[in-house]
This record gives structure tokens, C-alpha cells and sequence, in this order.
């Protein structure tokens, strides 16, 4: 396995998404709903979209808000606004207050 091919690899997905999230201002656009952090392989840095070991890596981006005050009404209110706004054509929502199976994230919405 060649490492430094890793590495690049990994800097040139991660450019990519330091140009996503500058584009969109995605962070800035969710501070008003609470502290945002940046999470996973971004936070990281080993995003990798080649086919390694039989698995291509999904190049995704983890950003977590942090509010102890956050309702679902809010949660929704964020998540319609972006795909209203057209910067995202798909999205997905998960109420995991309501409903939170074995294994599953964290009490929240996801």
C-alpha cells in the first residue's frame, strides 16, 4: 500500500470539501441553530474515495450542531431551508428523539 498515494489522495478529497463547505458557507449558515463541529474522516483528514480493500469511500461530510435547546421544529426548519435554497438536490432526516433503535446515533436529530 502506498502511503503517500494516501495521503494526497486524501488532501485533494479534502480540498474539495474546504471548497463545499467555503461555497455554500454551510458552517455559518448552521451557527444560528448552535456549535457546529466538523466531524469524521474531514476532521481527520483520510477521506478517500478510491476503492480500497474492496470499498469505495464516500467522500461525505460529518457536521454536527450542538444545542441542548434545539426542537424539531428547528431541526426541520434548518434542514428544509437547504434543500429550498438548491444548494442540495437530496437530503435525508432522521428523528432519532422520537424514535432511536439498537445501534443507532446518538438522541437527536440526524
Amino acid at each position: 500500500m502506498d502511503i503517500d498515494a494516501l495521503v494526497q489522495e486524501s488532501q485533494a478529497v479534502r480540498d474539495e470539501a474546504d471548497r463545499l463547505l467555503r461555497g455554500v458557507c454551510l458552517v455559518e449558515r448552521l451557527q444560528p441553530y448552535g456549535a457546529v463541529q466538523v466531524g469524521g474522516s474531514y476532521r481527520w483528514n483520510t477521506m478517500l474515495l478510491s476503492n480500497r480493500g474492496g470499498h469505495r469511500g464516500s467522500g461525505d461530510l460529518d457536521l454536527y450542531v450542538v444545542n441542548a435547546q434545539v426542537t424539531l421544529d428547528h431541526a426541520l426548519e434548518a434542514f428544509t431551508g437547504f434543500l429550498r435554497r438548491g444548494d442540495f438536490l437530496r437530503g435525508s432526516f432522521w428523528d432519532a428523539v422520537r424514535s432511536r433503535p439498537p445501534g443507532s446515533p446518538p438522541e437527536g436529530y440526524h
